[in-house]
Order: structure tokens, then sequence, then C-alpha cells
């Protein structure tokens, strides 16, 4: 679009300023407005410095065609095209008048919303603070429902605590000294009342420092509130860290002496633990609250920044209004100037000389526009198509130089693509072939090591179950020779029974010595087979090491194709790049054509526009001529007339004079 904006830069010709100046005064005589008004001498100003493409004179030359042809018509818009040559800085001193205003105009539409925008917020604002009033107001009255819940929770942990001093104080009497040295129990019940008082006069000057809330500043409420809640929760985190330090080590103190009364306690406190949690949120809850009042400050911060931009707009709307106000009136006094002005030079003009010095002009100008339209036609012409064979030229090229580089890239990455296809199915058959074998290998191991392994355990089952029995025998022996060494005095006369009992120990320890040998057996062929296994463990490790060196290897393998792969990635990336760089210079080929297109439907415009105001000049020329043919035909019959009289003059004269 900007080529053929420059294109219609390139085409304006010299005389569109001059026929629009003429048009639109005869345009102004058919419609009755006077063309000394600042208004019209305005817009005729902007009308001139309008293109023929962009605004076609045609159009108001069809207005009216009478005005056209009439001649008081043509002499108003020539007077009127002389005027607005005299007068260059008025028509810029117009366009800072027109930028001023729509200058203000932005600024007041401005103005307009920033204060629309203001009400409605203020509105919102002010909404919010009432609800967070009323919110606080409801939360204060939680607050106090709080403090007098935790002041009756106390008051029963008190009770509670004094009855436990009651019982303490009771049993201490059925207790030793000694027990009731070790434990420190709160013997006075005066202590619990100072500390009652203790809180109840702090509760009494949170009252007094709530009272005083009234007199404070909205940050200032803000941060009291804050600092109060935190210290709230930590008194109340400290109250509940000591009732449970003071919980634990009576449960502790007490388990000794009575083992169900923990579970009463525990009961007993199950309803105050219950309403501690529920204590917790709610505070929880006023802390969030809390954190909304602060983003409110920060809106208040807003409300007074955009108070602040509100004054500044509305002092430069002061300003730029006196400053309209004063070139107003500066603008009324230059157009009753330039009224006077146009007046006098209408009162003062000389019809007929004047109007031939300005149509030989205009002649002359007429035949320099056609002279500089048509050798510009030419230059634009050879520069379009100069500019059309360097791009398609261009284009041919780049296109050639991307079909080669797509046939190298292909051919390139074909080759590689087979060599690595290649190098690696030999490779990957013969590992694939290599893991089957170990793979089966190893099946064969595991399947004789599971063997292996079941054999021993039932070896080991069979010399637990000796071990057992030798045991059991041992016992046996070991309870015989008590019962010998008991009876030996008994059995001194009974010779015979020891004898044979001697008998039976021997054969006894011979079975035993032959069991002793099958134990040694056996042992020999655990290490033995320990052996067999710390080798079989060897040759696994050996396997293991050897797969794992044909895993990486098989690793690496896949490391080349993975690279290879991001090689082929690349080139179908590059190679879409390529495309769409084949369609972004297809488009741009088909924004030149379209740009060709319409400046070749411009240039036909304007040729038409040329030709009809060709048509409009030579009608107007020979207007010209025809009213110069009448004037010479009356200068001619002037003459005539006048030497005619001369003659008859000087014929009466010379017959007076005989």
């Amino acid at each position: 679009m900007t080529s053929s904006n420059n294109f219609s830069l390139c085409f304006q010709p010299l005389c569109a300023r001059r026929l629009a100046s003429t048009a639109f005064a005869s345009f102004a005589d058919d419609f009755s407005v006077s063309s000394r008004s600042p208004c019209w001498s305005s817009a005729l100003f902007v009308l001139s410095s309008f293109t023929p493409v962009t605004f076609p004179l045609p159009f108001f030359l069809t207005l009216n065609p009478d005005a056209r042809t009439s001649r008081k018509g043509r002499q108003r818009s020539l007077l009127f095209g002389l005027r607005k040559r005299k007068t260059p800085d008025m028509d810029s001193y117009w366009d800072e008048l027109n930028d001023r205003l729509s200058l203000s105009r932005m600024v007041n539409d401005t103005v307009i919303k920033g204060m629309d925008e203001y009400e409605t917020r203020l509105y919102h604002q002010t909404v919010f603070i009432k609800n967070s009033n009323k919110n606080w107001q409801k939360k204060a009255s939680e607050l106090k429902a709080v403090r007098d819940e935790l002041h009756a929770i106390m008051e029963e942990v008190n009770n509670h605590e004094n009855f436990e001093e009651w019982t303490v104080t009771k049993r201490k009497d059925h207790f030793p000294a000694k027990v009731l040295g070790n434990h420190n129990f709160p013997s006075q019940p005066e202590e619990n009342e100072t500390m009652l008082m203790e809180k109840s006069g702090d509760s009494g000057e949170n009252m007094l420092d709530f009272a005083h809330l009234n007199h404070m500043n909205k940050e200032e409420l803000l941060f009291y509130l804050k600092t109060e809640m935190t210290k709230m929760r930590r008194r109340h985190d400290s109250a509940l860290l000591e009732k449970t330090e003071e919980l634990f080590r009576l449960k502790r103190e007490f388990l000794k002496e009575r083992g169900s009364s923990v579970l009463r306690k525990d009961k007993e406190l199950e309803h105050l633990r219950e309403k501690v949690p529920g204590f917790i949120l709610k505070l929880d809850e006023i802390l969030v609250e809390n954190e909304t009042l602060l983003e409110l400050y920060n809106y208040d911060d807003e409300l007074q920044s955009f108070k602040e931009k509100n004054c500044s707009l509305i002092s430069e709307n002061k300003r730029v209004r006196n400053l309209l106000m004063e070139k107003t009136s500066e603008l009324k006094c230059l157009s009753a100037q330039i009224s006077d002005a146009a007046n006098q030079k209408a009162l003062h003009s000389s019809a007929e000389a004047n109007y031939l010095s300005q149509l030989r002009k205009l002649a002359s100008v007429v035949e320099d526009v056609k002279t500089e339209t048509n050798f510009r036609d030419q230059l634009c012409n050879i520069i379009l198509r100069g500019l059309i064979d360097e791009h398609r030229w261009v284009m041919q090229d780049t296109e050639i130089n991307i079909k080669l580089l797509m046939e190298i890239n292909t051919t390139i990455y074909r080759g590689v693509i087979c060599d690595a296809i290649t190098c690696m199915n030999p490779t990957i058959s013969r590992y694939s072939k290599e893991k089957l074998s170990l793979e089966a290998l190893l099946l064969q191991k595991e399947t004789a090591l599971r063997s292996e392994f079941e054999e021993k355990c039932k070896l080991k089952q069979d010399v637990a179950s000796l071990s057992s029995s030798m045991k059991e025998k041992e016992n046996l022996n070991m309870s015989f020779e008590a019962t010998l060494l008991e009876k030996e005095n008994a059995l001194r006369l009974e010779i015979e029974k020891n004898c044979k009992l001697k008998q039976v120990i021997a054969s006894i320890s011979s079975s035993l010595k032959e069991k002793d040998k099958l134990a040694s057996e056996s042992g020999s062929t655990l290490m033995q087979q320990k052996q067999q296994l710390d080798i079989v463990h060897r040759e696994l490790n050996m396997l293991r090491d050897h797969k794992s060196m044909q895993e990486e290897q098989l690793s690496s393998c896949k490391l080349e194709l993975i690279s290879l792969t991001s090689r082929l990635n690349k080139t179908l990336q590059q190679n879409h790049n390529y495309e769409l760089e084949l369609d972004k210079l297809n488009k741009k080929l088909k924004l030149v054509s379209d740009a060709l297109k319409e400046e070749e439907t411009q240039k036909t415009m304007l040729l038409g526009v040329i030709e009809e105001k060709d048509g409009e000049q030579v009608k107007q020329l020979r207007s010209i001529s025809e009213s110069m043919m009448e004037l010479s035909k009356g200068f001619v019959d002037l003459e005539r007339h006048l030497i005619e009289s001369s003659k008859r003059n000087e014929s009466r004269s010379v017959f007076l004079s005989f």
C-alpha cells in the first residue's frame, strides 16, 4: 500500500488546486454562499490541497453546469484563486486552529470520562466503607463475646484447679512425706485469686483503650487493631501452652497415684479443647478482614493521586479554553480585515486587461502541466518496468537457489541415512543374537542355581534336624549324668544295673561320634557347595559385566541414532523454513501484483480525470475564443462605424467648407 501512496503522490498535477478553487467557487455561487466567509475559505483551502486521486474534481464541476459556463462564475473563481495566492498564512492559521479545536475536544472528553470514573469509584468506595464499618461493628461485638467466653473458660479451669487442689490436700494425709516433697502442688488458693485479678485488670485496661478508638484516625485505628489482635493471639497461644504443660505435668504426677482419674480429667477437658479451635478460627477471620482494610488504605492513595490528576486536567482545560477564546477573537478581527480587503479588491479590479493576462497565463500553465504529466507518466512507467523486471530476476534466482539447496540436502541426508542404516544393521543383529544367547545362558544358570539352592535348603533342614536331635541327646546325657551323680551312693549295690547303663552310655556315645562324623562330612559338603556358589556368582558377575558393556554399546548406538534423527529433524525444519520463505515470497509477489494492479487502476483513473479536465479546459478555451471572436467582431464593427462616421464627418466638413 505504501507503493500505491507514493505513486499517487508522484502524479499530483499542478492545476489541481486552481481547478478545485474555481469549481468550489461556482458551487458556492449556486448555493448562495459568499466566498468571503472564513469557514468557506478554510474549506476551499482543504479542498485545494486534495489530490485528484483521493477527491475527484468532476464531482464539483457537475453540480451546476450553468455556473461553469457563465462568465460571472469564471470571474469570481479567478478572483478567489488570486485571493488565495496572496493569503497563504491564513491557511496555516486555520489548520492550527482546527488542531487546537480537536485537541480541546479530546481534553474535554478525557476530563468528562475522568470525572465519571471518579464519581463511580467514590460511590463504590463509600458503599464499601459503610459495609466495612458495619462489619467492624459486628466483629467488635464478636470480640466481646469471645472475650466473655474466654473469661468463662478461665473461670471453669480455675474452678477445676481449685477442686484438684482440694483433692490433693485431702490426699496428702494418705501419702508419705517423700512423695509430697517431690511434687509441687499449688497449696494456696490466694494465688489463683491474684491471677484472676490481674487478668481482670488487663481486660479493664483493654476496655479503656477501646474507648479511645473513637478519637483515632483510620491509619492509627488499623495499626492499633492489628497490634491488639497479634497481642491477643500471642496471649492466647501462651495461655494454651501453659495450660497444656500444666495438664501434662499433672497427668505425669497423678498417673502414679491413680490410674482411672486421668480418663476422667480428659473427659472433663474435652469440651474445653473443642472450643479453643473455634476461637482461633474467629480470630483468623478478623485478621483476614484487617488485611482487606489495609487494601482500602491503598485505594485512598489512588484516589488522592486521581484527584491531583483531575485538578491538573481541569487547569489545562481552562488554559486551552482561554487560548481558544483569544484565537477566536483574533480570527474575527482577521476575517473582518480580509472581508474589507476583498471588497476593496472587488471594487478596484480592472476587468478586461487582467482577464486577458490571466487567460494567457492559464493557457501556458495548462501546456506546462500537460508536458509535465506526460513526462512523469513515462518516467513512472520506465521505473515500474525496471523494478518489476529486477524483482522477477531476483525471484527466479532465489527459486533456483532454493531448489538446488533442497536437492543437495535431500541427496546428502539420504546418503547419510543409508550409510547409518547399513552400518547399524549388522551390529544390531549381532548384538541381538548375542543378547539372546546370553539370555538363554542366564536362564540355564538360573535354573541350575535354583535347583542347587533347593538342595542346599533341604540339606540345611537336615542339618537343623540333626542339630536339634544332638541337642536333645546332650540334654538327656546331662540329665543322666545328674541322675547318676545323685544316685551314686544309692546304686553302689546295683553294679550290674550300672554296668548295663555304662554299656548303654557307650553305645550312645558311639552313635554320637557317628553323628559328629556325619555332621563334619555335611559341613565339608556345605563348604564345597559354598565354593561352587562363589564360582557361580563370579560367572554371573562376569556375565552381568558383559551385559552392561553390551548395553553401553547399545546406548551409544541409540545416541548415534538419536543424533541422526535430530539431524533429520533439523533438515526437515530447514526445509519447512524454506517452504515458509517461499510462501512469504509468493505472498510478497501477490502483494506486488495487487499493488501494480491498483497502480494501473489509479493510472486509468488519472488518465480519465486528466482527459475530463482536458475536455473541460478545451471547452473553456473554446468559450474564451468565442468571446474573443465576439469582442474582435465588436471591435471591427466599432472601427467600421468609426471610419464611416469619420468619413461622414469629413464629407460634411468638406461640404460645409464649400
